[in-house]
């Protein structure tokens, strides 16, 4: 069964706005370390991706010009993320929330 590309952006968005806030109150309360955290998270994500990647049979590029600046900039956007979540109250982030299912709809 093939998931709508509507639902899927719902879904998306909504998990999205969830990882905000779950990332805002860990950085906070639970890990007084900022880059420890945003060590852990990358690695969560690359833990949960790396088996759905060998499952569907991802291979290896022949080509690492775009995947070299796009993990940089990857990288980049993971640490003022994090940083700017350390910084800025999670209330900041609320009203934000609301254009999320907005711009999935459109997507």
């Amino acid at each position: 069964m093939d998931i709508p590309f509507y639902v899927f952006a719902w879904l998306a968005t909504f998990l999205y706005a969830l990882e905000t806030i779950a990332g805002k109150l860990t950085g906070k309360y639970a890990a007084p370390n900022l880059w420890l955290l945003n060590f852990f998270w990358l690695l969560i994500v690359l833990i949960l991706t790396v088996p759905l990647a060998i499952y569907y049979g991802v291979n290896l590029p022949f080509q690492w010009g775009n995947i070299f600046w796009s993990a940089l900039f990857y990288a980049l956007q993971a640490v003022f993320f994090f940083y700017s979540l350390y910084k800025l109250d999670v209330s900041v982030f609320a009203p934000l929330n609301a254009f999320y299912p907005i711009f999935g709809a459109f997507l």
